[in-house]
């Protein structure tokens, strides 16, 4: 449909992270909160996704609180759809891909 999801940090830092539909990391754009913005490649407060991007948000500080807005109506069947390539929350693995996923924000 065109229309793109919007990100804000109110508060703390994060990193959107999108992917291609083999799972490899695409692209990393680390945005924060006004408090937060530090002069180091850090200087957006907030990021767009273009529809049907396969994507995380990756909280980068302590008590950070995002706002994401969606264009409506909102439909509760399509909110998340899961990457096949990513292990599921409670998945065997999900920690360690985590982990990899945090040390490519800061290599």
């Amino acid at each position: 449909d065109g229309k793109t999801e919007t990100l804000v940090a109110l508060r703390g830092a994060f990193a959107l992270m999108t992917f291609t539909d083999r799972g490899e990391v695409q692209k990393i754009e680390r945005f924060a909160s006004e408090a937060f913005i530090d002069g180091n490649g850090v200087d957006l407060l907030g990021v767009e996704v273009f529809p049907k991007t396969w994507h995380t948000v990756i909280a980068l500080a302590d008590n950070s609180v995002l706002l994401e807005l969606k264009p409506g109506p909102f439909n509760p069947e399509a909110a998340k759809e899961l990457a096949h390539w990513a292990p599921g929350e409670h998945d065997e693995g999900a920690n360690d891909y985590f982990c990899y996923l945090r040390s490519l924000i800061y290599p």
